[in-house]
């Protein structure tokens, strides 16, 4: 499909970010309309030809009465046909206003930050993801360390009664 710009010269590489292709007719040809043309029939003398007998009759004067004649067909009929255009399907090429061009270049900066705005999400996504993926391995470590804990608080609980037992003892005996 051709490409023209809003003089109707032809375009062969144009620049999509400074203007748009829009469907388009153009007109290639005007052809008025015509009027009918009606049929015209004569009649013609149809003698002499081979075969047919020679026939007319006049009058006293030598004027021709009757004669064999036919019939023929010296302009065909044609319809009336209305005007019509020959058109061309094209694209034209429509240069962006600069109110436009800033609409554009606009929602270029907002089409780019949503994007990275989306990125940052999916890659935090990612990251909890990955956490989620290993958090029985974390579950798991923080038990063994609770227990570990546990033991050495039971173990110092026990460490601390056997030093009081043994202080008190000390102190009851030394009396």
């Amino acid at each position: 499909m051709r490409i023209i710009d809003e003089r109707g010269q032809e375009l062969r590489d144009p620049d999509l970010d400074l203007g748009q292709l829009v469907p388009d007719t153009i007109v290639i040809a005007h052809h008025p309309g015509t009027p009918e043309v009606p049929e015209v029939r004569e009649e013609v003398l149809a003698w002499p030809e081979p075969g047919m007998p020679e026939y007319d009759e006049r009058d006293e004067d030598g004027n021709l009465l009757a004669a064999l004649y036919r019939e023929i067909i010296t302009q065909e009929w044609q319809p009336a046909q209305e005007p019509w255009d020959e058109t061309e399907d094209v694209l034209a090429y429509v240069p962006y206003t600069e109110a436009e061009l800033e609409e554009i270049e606009e929602r270029k900066r907002a089409e780019e930050e949503a994007r990275k705005k989306a990125e940052a999400e999916a890659a935090r996504r990612a990251e909890i993801e990955a956490w989620l993926d290993d958090a029985p391995a974390h579950v798991s470590d923080l038990d063994e360390a609770v227990v570990e804990l546990y033991e050495a608080q039971a173990q110092a609980q026990l460490d601390t009664d056997e030093a009081i037992t043994t202080l008190y003892e000390t102190l009851i005996g030394g009396n």
